[in-house]
């Protein structure tokens, strides 16, 4: 019932998960501890209650008709960290996941993404649009990937699309 070691079990039949990292038996709670990159640490370390991880995950390309259908939402809850996963099983579903990260986006204090800037966000927002949901993104954003990992990229020498080396590296 619990899925592999603990963790939830992420069948693709239902709409919705949730689950703490507290309550993953599995779950190292050192795993952040191995980071060599200050600049990474310090970003860890200043996570508050209220800090929104999201990550969406397209059928395809923004203005091609695509939809999301699937978002993952991590949030620091006090003396926890949860996550959720939203899916579409189907386009029709589509706008239930909206509205639904938009609630999330629209309850926290800071949105964390890595390259949202220039892919999630603006896609959620186009697809707000066609699913006509009145979203205007007004939160703090923190870009990990633009703010952090690009600049760093140009000064350590990775290629901007080298992400999996500077994971390798640096993770």
């Amino acid at each position: 019932e619990n899925g592999i070691e603990g963790l939830a079990p992420f069948i693709p039949f239902k709409k919705e998960y949730s689950l703490k990292l507290s309550e993953i038996n599995t779950y190292p709670k050192n795993a952040l501890s191995g980071l060599t990159n200050k600049g990474l640490e310090n970003i860890i370390e200043n996570i508050e209650v209220g800090d929104l991880f999201l990550d969406g995950e397209f059928s395809g390309f923004r203005n091609t008709g695509s939809y999301m259908f699937m978002v993952a939402i991590g949030e620091k809850i006090p003396n926890d960290f949860l996550v959720t996963i939203y899916f579409a099983r189907s386009p029709l579903e589509e706008k239930e996941i909206l509205l639904k990260t938009i609630d999330k986006i629209k309850s926290s204090k800071r949105v964390i993404t890595y390259n949202g800037s220039a892919f999630d966000l603006p896609f959620i927002y186009e697809r707000a649009i066609f699913n006509l949901i009145d979203f205007k993104f007004d939160k703090p954003h923190l870009d990990l990937y633009s703010q952090y990992y690009s600049p760093y990229a140009k000064k350590e020498g990775y290629s901007k699309k080298g992400a999996k080396a500077f994971e390798r590296t640096q993770l």
